[in-house]
């Protein structure tokens, strides 16, 4: 599976990233936005994404949805940030919190199942 991973925080990308590589999915793993659009023109379309929500400079995840949804093929955020305005702008997605083992949650997203944060 191609799969877009966008995560601002190096040892936690790095981990998601060595996850799925070890899976035997292609991944195009961007730390920034700038990277990330970048990685979509590239190497676009996606069968997956993986987006942190709040990312550097002030962009999102959701900022790279709405520009490019139709190239991200299944989106699933995976936050720190677990505000109720933040959970109810990603509601339309699969998605998982930082503070829950993920690993399960990605793996059931993969296989096609709609995941969500289970606690906030």
């Amino acid at each position: 599976m191609k799969i877009l991973l966008v995560e601002d925080h190096s040892f936690f990308g790095n981990e998601i990233n060595e996850y799925l590589v070890n899976k035997k999915h292609d991944v195009s793993y961007a730390a920034t936005y700038v990277k990330a659009v970048a990685a979509i023109k590239e190497n676009g379309p996606f069968d997956f994404s993986l987006l942190d929500v709040l990312l550097q400079n002030g962009k999102t995840g959701i900022d790279i949805v709405s520009l490019f949804e139709a190239r991200l093929g299944r989106i699933m955020f995976i936050t720190g940030c677990i505000s109720e305005d933040v959970i109810k702008s990603i509601s339309p997605y699969s998605s998982a919190t930082k503070r829950e083992v993920i690993w399960p949650k990605i793996d059931r997203f993969m296989n096609g199942e709609i995941v969500r944060i289970s606690e906030y």
